[in-house]
């Protein structure tokens, strides 16, 4: 599943520049329509005379206005969409959850030192929107969070109970 969002993210990622190439190819067929010269219909201009002998005069072709700007504006749409969805993919990655949390150590009421399974102790601190009654020595199930800017605000978290009942059979 994690590796399918990767694989997502990518692609929308590649959506994201899509979009940004959609809108440089806009502007500037956008500045090339405005700066040139307009041409009636029916009319063909003649490119300038060049000195060389072999020169033939071409008619300068007139400029498909119409279709340019519907097709780049088709591409900036679908830039557009990609690049929302991977912003909204973006934001869903940000959340995590770890296994087995010992709490080793409760600093203030909102920063820990606490050591998820298999991993070396994270000093975190939560936002002031968290409330959690941890306690040092503490072992939570599973604790889920969303990383914001400077802080971690817990999404939930399941307390292991005391005394769990141990169901093995023990034989003297």
């Amino acid at each position: 599943m994690k590796n399918s969002y990767g694989i997502l993210y990518a692609i929308l990622l590649a959506g994201r520049l899509y979009f940004f190439f959609a809108c440089c190819l806009s502007g500037g067929l956008l500045v090339t329509m405005l700066k040139g010269k307009p041409i009636r219909n029916g009319e063909k201009a003649l490119t300038e005379p060049s000195s060389e002998l072999n020169a033939v005069n071409i008619p300068e072709i007139q400029p498909q206005g119409k279709r340019t700007v519907w097709i780049s504006t088709i591409a900036l749409l679908a830039g557009m969409s990609l690049g929302y969805e991977g912003r909204d993919l973006q934001m869903k990655s940000r959340v995590q959850t770890y296994n087995n949390v010992y709490v080793a150590q409760k600093v203030a009421d909102r920063d820990f030192w606490v050591q998820p399974s298999q991993m070396k102790p994270l000093h975190i601190q939560l936002c002031s929107e968290s409330e959690v009654d941890w306690h040092k020595g503490e072992v939570l199930d599973d604790w889920t969070f969303e990383q914001k800017q400077g802080c971690k605000h817990v999404v939930s978290y399941h307390e292991k109970p005391q005394g769990e009942l141990n169901a093995a059979i023990q034989m003297r």
